[in-house]
């Protein structure tokens, strides 16, 4: 099963956890709403043993930017000893070279464009394909 963290403060958690337990072997969803919560609860769930499967984390957040929430993940992990969590980092924009540098830069990790002026029920139908493509992905 595993869990998945989602850091987002602009309303995926509710209609995303409706959608995600429609799935077979859904993930547990842990959310919290901006990059320090994020970063926090990330090292919570490590120090416990039990690491999300997937990090979903929006770009721009109060406390820390969603990039700075990413950075910090890998940290946590090296400090740990881990592998890279698989990560979907959610934006308003397309990945242009800034994007597709840092993506490199912390591994592991692709980018959704999360239109401004979509529905949140549309943003949570693509963040949860997104996650269920990835957590495929994850689970062999």
């Amino acid at each position: 099963m595993g869990q998945l963290l989602l850091v987002d403060d602009a309303g995926l958690a509710e209609p995303g956890s409706a959608l995600l337990q429609r799935l077979q072997d859904a993930p547990e969803l842990v959310a919290v709403t901006d990059g320090m919560a994020g970063v926090e609860r990330f090292t919570q769930l490590v120090a416990r043993g039990t690491p999300p499967l997937l990090v979903v984390v929006d770009e721009v957040l109060p406390r820390i930017a969603g990039r700075n929430v990413l950075r910090a993940i890998r940290a946590v992990e090296r400090a740990f000893g881990l592998q890279p969590t698989a990560a979907l980092l959610y934006a308003s924009a397309p990945a242009d070279e800034s994007m597709k540098a840092f993506l490199s830069e912390v591994g592991r990790a692709v980018h959704l464009v999360r239109p401004a002026d979509q529905p949140i029920q549309e943003q949570a139908r693509r963040f949860v394909l997104a996650s269920r493509k990835l957590l495929s992905q994850v689970r062999g």
